[in-house]
């Protein structure tokens, strides 16, 4: 009998999970349906610049092409017909040139020109499309980091930069100084130093350069605060250059740490994987070296990999306290961990190869079993959904390619009644790419000759492949080693992660035996997702995220005199630009006086000035106003 009861009883919880698997699938096949609709709502479009080269010189033209591609499938946007061009002193945010450009089969293109009176410095080169940026853009990807000099010509050097990024409460200031000829040689030159506190000259230091141009002050009298100064003279030769440098103090830990749980949260009882990174206050990466403690033991030593990201396994027990103290470099500060749940689930990665992931789900031992779903999604468009029921442990195995494209996917771990549990990006498909074999036709070519270059595009199984190609020559010279994105780090990585990332070219060097392992530690540590998936914030942000750039340039004309006898109805506006020619294009306002440049019309102003003039009535003054959508833009 006792058989028969345990087979009853199996029975019946198979139809129990049945019948909830079987509403879940109803529910599962709406959500898909509901996320991927809601996601096309929020359409926008991300911008790729290419530039001629990386380096300037003033009465240069800065010739780029513009690249509009829609966000979730990366192919070109017909969103937009505008493309909106500033050009930004990136340490006084100070606007040089701002432009419009009429976007013509999904690309836009031209030149910005560098005038003779430009100051040196970096510059932003910013772009914007109307549905690029919104009101409620908290980030902005679509800019190229440029360099503008007077001229390339050699010329004497000289360096001043302190001996660390930044100086605490007692430490001594030290000033590194490098002197170079215009031959790029070590240089002679006698160096003054002044330490200076609100206006008063605290210490004065005098040396030489040695023979390989370099000296190296120390202020040892006065310890470092905030407000000092440090004014440097170097004479050499029959000149004299001067230097002043703000002393970069910083008041508590010199390290920004921060950790991130795999999957959102750690568990009590639970291994979990604790990933972390360490920057310095100019935001560069610190290799680091650790201590975990548990209720002040010493509990796992640990330390960075890469770029100053790490991370680590560790199973927290209940009850107790976690923090992290640094060894290298040393640090007084400690970092606590949040208070740890007793019970919960965990999500992780626990293998992949280029055709699967296997991602495993845990509970505590004593928790109930439950019914779990995970979805994955890329950039808006959800390709896999599954459930299972979670007991234990669950895995779940994944088929790379039944996402069509490669890029960051989003992994979402939810409950029975859809709602999130925990999160992991993983980066997929990065074998789907395409090859790029260019070869000029010989080894050496005349000055001004001709060079013919030949390019074959095939994709991962070797086909050829239609492509839309830029290509940008110029001497190595002028090429801006601060700027190092390309056009596929800039849409796969930059565009989709907050912050900073350091070298993103080194996560697609094949060369970089470790470059695969350290991808995935990226996406653990930012903590950051760019798409909104819960269908209620979804809508809500649609709601709020409004328009502040539109295709065209509205005005109005308006009489400024004898307006009751001017001429009533519809007025025509010829609008022209004497430099270019004598074409001109017929407006037509309404009965109230709105006109309307449409982007077809951009072209006309570039370089110049375009000149608005109405076709009839020339008995009466008119007064023309337009819009500046500039105005708009406010990013600083």
């Amino acid at each position: 009998m006792l058989p028969n009861l345990r087979y009853l009883f199996l029975l019946l919880l198979i139809f129990f999970y049945s019948v909830i698997y079987a509403q879940n699938n109803s529910e599962l096949t709406g959500h898909v349906q509901n996320s991927t609709a809601l996601s096309q709502i929020n359409l926008h479009e991300l911008i790729y610049l290419q530039t001629s080269k990386g380096i300037y010189e003033t009465g240069e033209d800065l010739w780029f092409k513009a690249y509009i591609l829609d966000a979730q499938h990366f192919i070109p946007s017909g969103l937009s017909k505008t493309l909106y061009l500033q050009l930004v002193n990136e340490e006084t945010r100070q606007v040089f040139w701002q432009e419009k450009y009429e976007i013509i089969k999904r690309f836009a293109d031209g030149h910005v020109f560098l005038q003779d009176t430009l100051p040196e410095g970096n510059y932003l080169l910013m772009a914007f499309t109307p549905n690029s940026f919104f009101n409620d853009s908290n980030e902005f990807e679509s800019f190229r980091r440029i360099i503008v000099k007077k001229d390339m010509k050699p010329r004497v050097s000289v360096k001043a930069e302190f001996s660390q990024p930044f100086f605490s409460e007692g430490e001594p200031i030290g000033v590194n100084i490098l002197a170079l000829s215009e031959q790029a040689k070590p240089m002679y030159a006698v160096i003054t130093a002044e330490l200076v506190e609100d206006g008063k000259i605290i210490e004065t230091l005098k040396d030489a350069t040695n023979t390989d141009g370099r000296c190296v002050l120390v202020f040892q009298t006065v310890k470092a605060s905030p407000g000092l100064l440090i004014k440097v003279k170097v004479k050499h030769t029959n000149a004299v250059d001067e230097i002043n440098l703000q002393v970069p103090f910083f008041k508590g830990s010199p390290i920004q740490f921060n950790f991130f749980p795999e999957g959102g949260y750690l568990v009590s009882g639970l291994k979990n994987k604790l990933a972390f990174k360490a920057v310095n206050i100019n935001g560069e990466p610190v290799d680091i070296e650790g201590t975990l403690f548990e209720n002040g033991d010493s509990l796992l030593q640990f330390k960075s990999v890469h770029a100053g990201m790490g991370s680590f396994e560790f199973t927290p027990g209940r009850n107790k306290n976690y923090h992290i103290k640094l060894n290298q470099p040393q640090s007084d500060s400690l970092w606590q961990l949040p208070e740890i749940p007793e019970s919960g689930i965990t999500l992780h990665l626990v293998e992949r190869d280029s055709n699967f992931l296997v991602s495993r789900v845990k509970q505590n031992a004593e928790s109930t079993e439950k019914v779990v779903c995970l979805r994955g999604q890329l950039r808006g468009n959800v390709y896999f959904f599954t459930s299972g029921v979670l007991k234990e442990e669950l895995e779940i195995k994944i088929a790379q390619k039944d996402f069509p494209q490669q890029g960051i996917a989003e992994f979402t771990l939810l409950d029975s009644t859809l709602s999130p549990i925990a999160e992991r990006l993983v980066y997929i498909n990065s074998n789907n790419k395409l090859f790029i074999d260019a070869r000029l036709t010989k080894e050496k070519f005349e000055i001004r000759g001709k060079a013919t270059l030949n390019i074959n595009v095939t994709d991962e199984n070797g086909q050829p492949v239609v492509s839309h190609l830029g290509v940008t020559v110029f001497d190595k010279i002028y090429q801006n080693d601060q700027d190092p994105q390309n056009i596929f780090t800039h849409f796969y990585l930059s565009s989709q992660l907050k912050g900073r990332i350091y070298d993103p070219a080194y996560y697609f060097n094949k060369n970089n035996k470790n470059c695969e392992n350290d991808l995935d530690l990226l996406l653990l540590t930012p903590g950051w997702r760019r798409y909104i998936w819960n269908e209620r914030d979804l809508v809500e942000t649609n709601k709020n995220s409004q328009q502040v750039i539109f295709d065209g340039v509205k005005g109005k004309v308006t009489s400024k005199k004898n307006i009751k006898k001017a001429l009533k109805g519809k007025q025509m506006i010829s609008i022209y630009n004497p430099a270019i020619g004598e074409d001109k294009y017929i407006l037509s306002a309404d009965s109230t006086g709105n006109i309307e440049v449409v982007p077809a019309h951009l072209k006309l102003g570039q370089g110049g000035y375009v000149y608005f003039k109405p076709t009839r009535d020339e008995t009466h003054e008119y007064k023309i106003t337009m819009e500046s959508p500039f105005d708009t833009i406010k990013i600083f």
